[in-house]
Protein backbone atom coordinates (compact mmCIF):
# COMPACT_ATOMS: atom_id res chain seq x y z
CA UNK A 1 0.00 0.00 0.00
CA UNK A 2 1.84 3.36 -1.11
CA UNK A 3 2.45 5.85 1.03
CA UNK A 4 1.89 9.35 -0.45
CA UNK A 5 2.85 12.88 0.45
CA UNK A 6 1.70 16.14 -0.83
CA UNK A 7 2.46 19.36 0.12
CA UNK A 8 -0.37 21.14 -1.81
CA UNK A 9 -3.99 20.11 -3.17
CA UNK A 10 -3.53 18.97 -7.02
CA UNK A 11 -5.45 20.71 -9.33
CA UNK A 12 -8.79 19.61 -9.75
CA UNK A 13 -9.49 18.97 -5.97
CA UNK A 14 -11.61 21.47 -5.42
CA UNK A 15 -14.21 20.70 -8.60
CA UNK A 16 -14.09 17.19 -8.05
CA UNK A 17 -16.75 15.13 -7.07
CA UNK A 18 -15.80 12.51 -3.99
CA UNK A 19 -16.21 9.66 -6.77
CA UNK A 20 -13.71 11.41 -9.32
CA UNK A 21 -11.07 11.81 -6.24
CA UNK A 22 -9.30 8.63 -7.69
CA UNK A 23 -8.53 10.77 -10.87
CA UNK A 24 -6.48 13.11 -8.96
CA UNK A 25 -5.00 10.74 -5.64
CA UNK A 26 -3.51 7.07 -6.60
CA UNK A 27 -4.61 5.69 -3.26
CA UNK A 28 -4.98 7.49 0.02
CA UNK A 29 -3.15 10.47 0.29
CA UNK A 30 -1.78 13.16 3.40
CA UNK A 31 -1.51 16.31 2.15
CA UNK A 32 0.51 19.15 4.38
CA UNK A 33 -1.31 22.39 3.68
CA UNK A 34 1.25 24.92 5.43
CA UNK A 35 0.40 28.47 6.39
CA UNK A 36 3.40 29.14 8.40
CA UNK A 37 2.40 28.58 11.58
CA UNK A 38 3.31 27.06 14.88
CA UNK A 39 0.87 24.68 15.24
CA UNK A 40 -1.17 21.60 13.31
CA UNK A 41 -4.42 20.63 12.62
CA UNK A 42 -4.88 17.06 11.69
CA UNK A 43 -8.27 16.07 9.82
CA UNK A 44 -9.33 12.54 7.92
CA UNK A 45 -11.99 12.45 5.89
CA UNK A 46 -13.70 9.53 3.65
CA UNK A 47 -11.97 6.74 5.79
CA UNK A 48 -15.02 5.07 4.52
CA UNK A 49 -15.70 5.67 1.06
CA UNK A 50 -19.70 6.37 0.75
CA UNK A 51 -18.95 9.18 3.50
CA UNK A 52 -18.52 12.30 1.71
CA UNK A 53 -19.63 14.71 4.17
CA UNK A 54 -16.20 15.30 5.41
CA UNK A 55 -14.82 15.65 2.20
CA UNK A 56 -17.19 18.50 1.41
CA UNK A 57 -17.39 20.14 4.48
CA UNK A 58 -13.09 20.42 3.86
CA UNK A 59 -13.40 22.08 0.52
CA UNK A 60 -15.87 24.11 1.81
CA UNK A 61 -14.20 26.08 4.54
CA UNK A 62 -10.78 25.98 2.42
CA UNK A 63 -12.99 27.55 -0.41
CA UNK A 64 -14.13 30.23 2.05
CA UNK A 65 -10.47 30.93 3.09
CA UNK A 66 -9.79 31.44 -0.40
CA UNK A 67 -12.55 33.73 -1.08
CA UNK A 68 -11.68 35.70 1.53
CA UNK A 69 -8.44 36.07 1.12
CA UNK A 70 -6.91 34.87 4.39
CA UNK A 71 -4.62 32.05 5.94
CA UNK A 72 -5.82 30.00 9.33
CA UNK A 73 -4.51 30.14 12.20
CA UNK A 74 -3.24 27.00 12.35
CA UNK A 75 -1.38 24.54 9.57
CA UNK A 76 -3.87 22.16 8.49
CA UNK A 77 -3.07 18.37 7.39
CA UNK A 78 -5.04 16.41 5.42
CA UNK A 79 -5.77 12.60 5.12
CA UNK A 80 -7.63 11.58 1.92
CA UNK A 81 -8.94 7.96 2.63
CA UNK A 82 -10.43 5.38 0.47
CA UNK A 83 -10.93 7.06 -3.18
CA UNK A 84 -11.05 3.62 -4.73
CA UNK A 85 -13.79 2.68 -2.83
CA UNK A 86 -15.15 6.05 -2.97
CA UNK A 87 -15.26 5.64 -7.13
CA UNK A 88 -17.95 2.91 -6.31
CA UNK A 89 -19.29 4.92 -3.26
CA UNK A 90 -18.61 1.87 -0.92
CA UNK A 91 -17.38 1.73 2.24
CA UNK A 92 -14.76 -0.39 1.20
CA UNK A 93 -13.97 -2.85 -1.43
CA UNK A 94 -14.11 -6.49 -1.62
CA UNK A 95 -10.37 -7.62 -0.53
CA UNK A 96 -9.56 -4.25 1.25
CA UNK A 97 -10.18 -3.36 4.78
CA UNK A 98 -11.79 -1.27 6.28
CA UNK A 99 -9.67 1.73 6.71
CA UNK A 100 -10.95 3.12 10.22
CA UNK A 101 -9.94 -0.80 11.43
CA UNK A 102 -6.48 -0.14 10.54
CA UNK A 103 -4.79 1.83 13.03
CA UNK A 104 -2.77 -0.43 15.22
CA UNK A 105 0.88 -1.74 15.25
CA UNK A 106 0.10 -5.04 13.36
CA UNK A 107 2.06 -5.94 10.64
CA UNK A 108 -0.36 -5.62 7.22
CA UNK A 109 0.22 -3.72 4.51
CA UNK A 110 -2.73 -1.13 5.63
CA UNK A 111 -1.27 -1.44 9.11
CA UNK A 112 1.92 -0.60 8.26
CA UNK A 113 0.95 2.13 5.94
CA UNK A 114 -1.31 3.48 8.81
CA UNK A 115 2.08 3.37 11.07
CA UNK A 116 3.56 5.81 8.50
CA UNK A 117 1.35 8.08 8.56
CA UNK A 118 1.43 8.05 12.47
CA UNK A 119 5.03 9.01 11.95
CA UNK A 120 4.78 11.43 9.26
CA UNK A 121 2.42 13.12 12.22
CA UNK A 122 4.75 12.59 15.23
CA UNK A 123 7.14 15.72 13.27
CA UNK A 124 3.90 17.90 13.59
CA UNK A 125 2.99 20.54 16.30
CA UNK A 126 -0.23 18.78 16.78
CA UNK A 127 -3.31 20.85 18.47
CA UNK A 128 -5.88 18.66 17.69
CA UNK A 129 -7.03 16.19 15.42
CA UNK A 130 -10.71 15.71 13.78
CA UNK A 131 -11.51 12.43 11.77
CA UNK A 132 -14.37 13.09 9.65
CA UNK A 133 -17.48 10.81 9.27
CA UNK A 134 -21.39 10.03 8.28
CA UNK A 135 -23.97 7.13 9.71
CA UNK A 136 -25.11 4.84 6.98
CA UNK A 137 -28.39 4.96 8.85
CA UNK A 138 -30.29 8.08 10.01
CA UNK A 139 -28.64 9.12 13.42
CA UNK A 140 -28.51 12.42 15.41
CA UNK A 141 -25.37 14.63 14.68
CA UNK A 142 -23.14 14.08 17.31
CA UNK A 143 -19.31 13.52 17.79
CA UNK A 144 -17.13 10.83 19.71
CA UNK A 145 -14.49 10.36 21.79
CA UNK A 146 -12.34 7.63 22.95
CA UNK A 147 -11.29 8.88 26.43
CA UNK A 148 -12.94 11.43 28.97
CA UNK A 149 -10.07 13.82 29.56
CA UNK A 150 -10.91 17.25 29.91
CA UNK A 151 -9.12 18.70 27.12
CA UNK A 152 -10.78 15.65 24.78
CA UNK A 153 -14.40 16.85 25.93
CA UNK A 154 -13.87 20.52 25.90
CA UNK A 155 -13.17 19.96 22.09
CA UNK A 156 -15.97 18.00 21.99
CA UNK A 157 -18.31 21.08 23.34
CA UNK A 158 -16.97 22.20 20.06
CA UNK A 159 -18.99 20.67 18.00
CA UNK A 160 -22.85 20.92 17.67
CA UNK A 161 -24.67 17.52 18.97
CA UNK A 162 -24.24 15.25 21.61
CA UNK A 163 -21.70 13.31 22.63
CA UNK A 164 -20.32 9.47 22.50
CA UNK A 165 -17.89 8.16 24.56
CA UNK A 166 -16.39 4.15 23.52
CA UNK A 167 -13.47 1.77 23.85
CA UNK A 168 -14.26 -0.56 21.18
CA UNK A 169 -13.38 -1.28 18.46
CA UNK A 170 -9.99 0.08 19.49
CA UNK A 171 -7.92 0.04 16.20
CA UNK A 172 -10.04 3.37 15.01
CA UNK A 173 -8.00 6.43 13.66
CA UNK A 174 -9.31 8.58 16.87
CA UNK A 175 -8.26 6.39 18.84
CA UNK A 176 -4.70 5.94 17.39
CA UNK A 177 -3.91 9.58 17.02
CA UNK A 178 -5.21 10.53 21.15
CA UNK A 179 -1.96 9.67 21.87
CA UNK A 180 -0.22 12.66 20.60
CA UNK A 181 -3.05 15.14 20.97
CA UNK A 182 -6.94 15.59 21.73
CA UNK A 183 -8.65 13.44 19.13
CA UNK A 184 -12.63 14.27 17.80
CA UNK A 185 -14.91 11.57 15.50
CA UNK A 186 -17.54 13.68 13.69
CA UNK A 187 -20.82 11.59 12.88
CA UNK A 188 -22.52 14.18 10.33
CA UNK A 189 -25.49 12.22 9.86
CA UNK A 190 -26.01 10.68 6.57
CA UNK A 191 -23.77 11.15 3.85
CA UNK A 192 -24.06 14.41 2.34
CA UNK A 193 -26.20 15.93 4.42
CA UNK A 194 -26.28 20.04 4.25
CA UNK A 195 -27.02 20.89 7.95
CA UNK A 196 -24.12 18.36 9.17
CA UNK A 197 -21.86 19.56 6.72
CA UNK A 198 -22.56 23.41 8.05
CA UNK A 199 -21.90 21.80 12.09
CA UNK A 200 -18.57 20.47 10.28
CA UNK A 201 -17.01 23.60 8.97
CA UNK A 202 -18.64 25.21 11.94
CA UNK A 203 -16.36 22.92 14.16
CA UNK A 204 -13.16 23.48 11.78
CA UNK A 205 -13.72 27.21 12.64
CA UNK A 206 -14.50 27.12 15.81
CA UNK A 207 -11.13 24.86 16.35
CA UNK A 208 -9.09 27.24 14.12
CA UNK A 209 -10.42 30.18 16.32
CA UNK A 210 -9.92 28.90 20.24
CA UNK A 211 -6.44 30.08 21.06
CA UNK A 212 -6.45 27.29 23.72
CA UNK A 213 -8.69 24.20 24.71
CA UNK A 214 -8.72 25.74 28.65
CA UNK A 215 -10.11 28.75 27.05
CA UNK A 216 -13.02 26.65 26.89
CA UNK A 217 -13.50 26.33 30.58
CA UNK A 218 -15.03 24.37 33.21
CA UNK A 219 -16.55 20.58 32.05
CA UNK A 220 -19.36 20.37 34.39
CA UNK A 221 -20.60 24.23 33.07
CA UNK A 222 -19.95 23.27 29.21
CA UNK A 223 -22.05 19.80 29.39
CA UNK A 224 -24.72 21.11 31.64
CA UNK A 225 -26.96 20.68 28.48
CA UNK A 226 -25.43 18.48 26.37
CA UNK A 227 -26.07 14.86 26.97
CA UNK A 228 -22.97 12.16 27.37
CA UNK A 229 -23.45 8.84 25.95
CA UNK A 230 -21.23 5.77 26.52
CA UNK A 231 -20.70 2.87 24.15
CA UNK A 232 -20.84 -0.58 26.11
CA UNK A 233 -21.78 -3.52 23.36
CA UNK A 234 -22.90 -4.07 19.90
CA UNK A 235 -25.26 -6.70 18.27
CA UNK A 236 -24.07 -8.39 15.29
CA UNK A 237 -25.89 -10.86 13.50
CA UNK A 238 -24.29 -14.74 13.02
CA UNK A 239 -22.54 -14.25 9.45
CA UNK A 240 -24.44 -17.30 7.49
CA UNK A 241 -27.88 -15.50 8.79
CA UNK A 242 -30.09 -13.51 6.58
CA UNK A 243 -31.79 -10.60 7.57
CA UNK A 244 -34.33 -8.15 6.05
CA UNK A 245 -35.94 -5.06 7.07
CA UNK A 246 -39.44 -5.56 5.58
CA UNK A 247 -41.90 -8.21 5.54
CA UNK A 248 -39.82 -11.14 3.62
CA UNK A 249 -39.18 -14.11 5.13
CA UNK A 250 -35.64 -14.13 6.62
CA UNK A 251 -33.99 -15.41 10.14
CA UNK A 252 -33.91 -11.87 11.34
CA UNK A 253 -36.43 -9.18 10.13
CA UNK A 254 -36.73 -5.67 11.67
CA UNK A 255 -39.76 -2.85 10.66
CA UNK A 256 -38.12 -0.33 7.83
CA UNK A 257 -38.78 2.27 10.59
CA UNK A 258 -36.05 0.59 13.07
CA UNK A 259 -33.65 3.62 11.97
CA UNK A 260 -35.66 5.77 13.92
CA UNK A 261 -34.46 3.97 17.16
CA UNK A 262 -31.29 5.67 17.00
CA UNK A 263 -30.08 7.34 20.25
CA UNK A 264 -33.70 7.03 21.64
CA UNK A 265 -34.23 4.99 25.18
CA UNK A 266 -35.27 1.08 24.52
CA UNK A 267 -37.40 0.09 27.75
CA UNK A 268 -37.80 -3.20 28.95
CA UNK A 269 -40.46 -5.60 27.16
CA UNK A 270 -40.01 -3.50 23.90
CA UNK A 271 -40.38 -6.08 20.84
CA UNK A 272 -36.87 -5.04 19.06
CA UNK A 273 -37.32 -7.90 15.96
CA UNK A 274 -38.27 -10.82 15.29
CA UNK A 275 -36.21 -14.33 14.54
CA UNK A 276 -37.49 -16.80 12.45
CA UNK A 277 -35.00 -19.28 12.53
CA UNK A 278 -34.67 -21.42 16.05
CA UNK A 279 -31.42 -21.79 15.59
CA UNK A 280 -30.58 -18.00 15.32
CA UNK A 281 -30.02 -15.56 17.72
CA UNK A 282 -28.29 -12.04 18.04
CA UNK A 283 -25.28 -11.81 19.10
CA UNK A 284 -24.52 -9.34 21.73
CA UNK A 285 -21.00 -8.48 22.84
CA UNK A 286 -19.50 -6.05 25.25
CA UNK A 287 -16.53 -3.82 25.18
CA UNK A 288 -14.23 -6.28 25.64
CA UNK A 289 -15.97 -8.97 23.06
CA UNK A 290 -17.27 -11.25 26.00
CA UNK A 291 -21.20 -12.27 25.29
CA UNK A 292 -23.92 -10.55 26.76
CA UNK A 293 -26.69 -12.22 24.51
CA UNK A 294 -28.34 -13.30 27.45
CA UNK A 295 -28.74 -10.10 29.49
CA UNK A 296 -30.35 -7.94 27.08
CA UNK A 297 -32.39 -10.33 24.97
CA UNK A 298 -35.25 -13.29 25.20
CA UNK A 299 -37.17 -15.01 22.71
CA UNK A 300 -40.96 -15.50 23.04
CA UNK A 301 -42.33 -17.51 19.55
CA UNK A 302 -40.55 -15.57 17.00
CA UNK A 303 -40.12 -12.12 19.17
CA UNK A 304 -36.90 -10.53 19.90
CA UNK A 305 -37.96 -8.74 23.31
CA UNK A 306 -35.33 -6.51 25.20
CA UNK A 307 -34.40 -7.07 28.71
CA UNK A 308 -32.82 -4.16 30.32
CA UNK A 309 -32.92 -0.79 28.90
CA UNK A 310 -30.61 0.56 26.30
CA UNK A 311 -30.09 2.95 23.45
CA UNK A 312 -29.09 1.61 20.17
CA UNK A 313 -26.94 3.96 17.82
CA UNK A 314 -25.62 3.68 14.46
CA UNK A 315 -28.41 1.27 13.17
CA UNK A 316 -28.60 0.82 9.32
CA UNK A 317 -31.14 -0.62 7.39
CA UNK A 318 -27.88 -1.47 5.04
CA UNK A 319 -27.89 -5.64 5.12
CA UNK A 320 -24.09 -5.49 3.50
CA UNK A 321 -22.97 -2.85 6.29
CA UNK A 322 -24.77 -4.95 8.91
CA UNK A 323 -22.51 -7.90 7.88
CA UNK A 324 -19.47 -5.69 7.59
CA UNK A 325 -19.82 -4.27 11.29
CA UNK A 326 -22.70 -4.42 13.09
CA UNK A 327 -26.47 -3.92 13.38
CA UNK A 328 -25.95 -1.22 16.29
CA UNK A 329 -24.13 -0.49 19.03
CA UNK A 330 -25.65 -0.33 22.43
CA UNK A 331 -25.21 2.94 24.68
CA UNK A 332 -26.31 4.26 28.46
CA UNK A 333 -26.18 8.23 29.38
CA UNK A 334 -23.48 8.72 31.78
CA UNK A 335 -22.78 11.24 34.04
CA UNK A 336 -19.51 13.30 34.03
Amino acid sequence: MKFTVLNQLPDGFFSAHPTELINIFDGPTLVHLDYGREQTIFISVMLHGNEHSGFYAVKKYLEQLRERDEKPNRNISLLIGNVQAAAQNARFLDGQKDLNRIWSNGESQEELWAQKVYAEMQTKNLFVTLDLHNNTGKNPHYCAVTNLDSSTLQLASLFDGNVLYFSDPKEVFSNYFSTLCPCLTVEAGQSGDPEGIEKTVSLINRVQETNKLDDIGDILRIFHEKKIFESFGKIKIPRESSISFCDEKADFNFLPEIENLNFNSISPGYVFGRANNIKQHLLVFDSNNNSISGSYFKYVGNEIISIEEFYPAMITTNAKIVHQDCLCYLLREIDL
